[in-house]
């Protein structure tokens, strides 16, 4: 088969079952949206299965041409953005777009970048998705929200092949740097939450670029130092996190630049090379968070500090109820329940049985796949936060930085021979019995991974109901939003809670407040007692207009 042939063929091939794909996942959150749920999650499924299926098929060989295995992942990173699309249905649906969208449309009417945002306190300090977003508004006169929607999507499609070029600069063969992309994409976060107008989701295929970018300036490619040089600096205006993860992978991977240097493995330019691009990162990222470090730390004390107490509360006390049950109260399918619990014993199994091949054997390790370790250890270190109340959404977020490390293992592991000499285990060499193993790792990677990641509010349509950040909008709500979009001005104030401020921060031309522990407005609703003075001094002195 020539290449050509192989290319033209896989094409059409993948156009037709995109387009079929499509159609039954259409159908499947129109039986969600009318409480259909089994229905819904059945044609979800079957969707899933008409693209992935074939196209995993198709990596896995070996004869696949490299032109073949491009356009594949291409339309799995094309098929992607058909579930976020049917699930907003042309509008926000997520807490996070309608912050981050109201950040862009603040930023477009008064030209400032630092400007109170309630629903993610941060965005307004890591304007790089909004000026990105607003620029290609201004030059292609497109809704803020199809702008927006259109460049995430666009750098989500990217990272399947992003992983790819990664794990061939790790040394891995074609087909293992395909599966390493098929394994990314099956982290928690990919499917829905990095596909949300948001600034992470742009930032993460950033991240994995300048990692890709890096590997070649390691090389001495000059192309690779520019773009590393210019990449460094676009993470470091996106997003917070996705940059120091960028500044912590760096520097462990000039240290394992260094210690080869010693042992005579590689130049002394590739560590400086490197080491130059990192301490540009780390000045760039240090210089533009300066006034705003007080600010990161306050925003990330909670999810270091919560934790821990949480954990050593139950250590101290088991019958303590600080620790969450994994899916506890879901509403998902048995089948997705079982894949998501057995997913971290699948990961756990596979990163020890990499560290001992890696160990055992003789041939030489790229950097990248040793990097590769401490990177998928993230992952088990998330798991006890992940159990606790407020440790629970960063190991989710945790989960798109492990997962490179995880996708490389699990690709470096399929080019290796497995060979089992003694006779009480030679069984293990038979192929029938691998395929089936390969097998129940696919579908525990894939079902597991989307099960873990979001529950049913978020990934289907259906009625409102009262305390999801996702299904909040009532039509209530949207009255109530329309009224404050003419009636107030840039002078009003509004206290509201977190699920309905979203909402009235796209419409509202006031100041959104909401209330807080140390602001306990809404004692004024819920306690039947007359009002304190305190609380009448909150509204004589914050000057509030509404209260929703």
């Amino acid at each position: 088969m020539s290449p050509k042939f192989s290319y033209e063929k896989s094409t059409g091939l993948f156009l037709a079952l995109l387009s079929l794909s499509s159609v039954v996942l259409t159908l499947s959150f129109s039986k969600a949206a009318y409480g259909y749920r089994e229905t819904g999650f059945t044609l979800f499924w079957l969707g899933f299965a008409l693209i992935v299926v074939p196209v995993v098929v198709w990596l896995c060989r070996k004869t696949v041409s490299e032109n073949s295995r491009v356009v594949a992942l291409l339309s799995l990173g094309i098929w992607a953005a058909i579930p976020k699309l049917l699930r907003s249905s042309g509008a926000p649906a997520f807490s996070d777009e309608f912050a981050h969208l109201s950040a862009i449309e603040k930023l477009s009417e008064t030209g400032e970048l630092a400007l109170y945002n309630p629903i993610v306190a941060m965005a307004p300090s890591y304007p790089g998705f909004h000026l990105l977003s607003l620029s290609v508004h201004n030059v292609s006169g497109l809704s803020l929200f199809w702008v927006s929607t259109v460049l995430v999507l666009i750098a989500h499609a990217s990272v399947p092949l992003a992983i790819y070029q990664l794990a061939k600069q790790a040394g891995l063969s074609p087909r293992g740097g395909s599966i390493a992309a098929l394994i990314y994409i099956s982290n928690p976060s990919w499917l829905f939450f990095q596909a949300q107008i948001a600034y992470e989701s742009l930032s993460i295929p950033l991240l994995l670029w300048l990692l890709v970018a890096m590997s070649h300036a390691s090389k001495r490619k000059n192309w690779g130092v520019v773009s590393a040089i210019v990449l460094f600096p676009a993470v470091g205006l996106t997003h917070h996190l996705t940059t120091i993860m960028a500044i912590f992978i760096s520097v462990i991977w000039v240290i394992l630049l260094v210690i080869d240097r010693k042992k005579g493995k590689n130049s002394d330019q590739s560590a400086t090379i490197l080491a130059g691009i990192s301490v540009w990162g780390l000045l760039f990222f240090s210089a533009w968070s300066f006034q705003t470090f007080s600010s990161l730390v306050r925003y990330y004390a909670p999810s270091v500090t919560g934790p821990i107490n949480e954990l050593q509360t139950f250590l101290e006390d088991s019958t303590s109820q600080v620790q969450r049950a994994p899916f506890s109260g879901s509403q998902l399918p048995i089948y997705e329940r079982v894949a998501g619990l057995a997913l971290p014993l699948i990961i756990f199994m596979v990163i020890l049985i990499a560290i001992w091949k890696i160990k055992k054997s003789s041939e030489p390790k790229t950097i990248l796949v040793r990097l590769s370790i401490p990177l998928s250890l993230l992952y088990l270190i998330s798991m006890p936060a992940l159990i606790t109340h407020t440790g629970a959404e960063g190991s989710h977020r945790s989960w798109t930085i492990s997962y490179i490390g995880l996708a490389i293992l699990f690709g470096w592991m399929t080019d290796q021979k497995f060979e089992f000499n003694r006779p009480v285990v030679s069984w293990l060499n038979s192929k029938g019995l691998r395929r089936i193993a390969f097998s129940t790792v696919a579908i525990v990677m894939a079902v597991g991974g989307i099960s873990a990641g979001q529950n049913e509010y978020y990934r289907f349509p259906g009625k409102w109901i009262v305390g999801d950040d996702t299904r909040s909008l009532t039509i209530e709500t949207q009255q109530v939003a329309d009224f404050l979009g003419q009636a107030s001005n840039s002078n009003d104030k509004i206290v509201t809670d977190r699920y309905i401020s979203g909402r009235t921060l796209l419409q509202y031309q006031g100041l959104v407040v909401r209330p807080s522990k140390s602001y306990p407005i809404w004692n004024l609703m819920l306690i039947d007692k007359p009002m304190t003075k305190e609380d009448l001094d909150r509204w004589k002195y914050g000057r509030i207009t509404y209260l929703v």
